[in-house]
């Protein structure tokens, strides 16, 4: 499913190019935001068929997001991307987890697998 419209939420400025680069190399439609308040509002404005979210990030943490996001789309597909110890998303739902940094390689088989979930 290489037409699916894809949210990457990040603080980090090369995380966000690196992502949407990659994931526009495998054919998706890539939007990117640095904080939690931008997503909230990019995902208002637009329908996302998968959001990347980062966990760690300031003011807004990716969990907050998370739950703002289930209110709205309680189906909505959701890839946790960390750095740190999957403990944290722990009781959450989510599709899948993206360890941070990723290879053009284990995007591509997490965003397909959480695709045909």
């Amino acid at each position: 499913m290489t037409d699916a419209k894809i949210l990457v939420v990040d603080d980090n400025d090369m995380v966000r190019s690196v992502a949407q680069q990659m994931l526009v190399a495998l054919g998706y439609e890539a939007a990117v935001v640095e904080s939690g308040e931008r997503a909230l509002e990019e995902f208002s404005e637009s329908d996302f068929d998968l959001i990347l979210l980062d966990l760690d990030m300031p003011e807004m943490s990716g969990a907050q997001v998370y739950n703002a996001l289930r209110e709205r789309v309680p189906d909505l597909k959701i890839v946790f991307m960390t750095g740190h110890s999957v403990r944290e998303v722990q009781g959450m739902d989510y599709v899948a987890y993206l360890s941070k940094p990723f290879t053009l390689a284990a995007i591509r088989e997490t965003i397909e697998g959480a695709l045909a979930a």
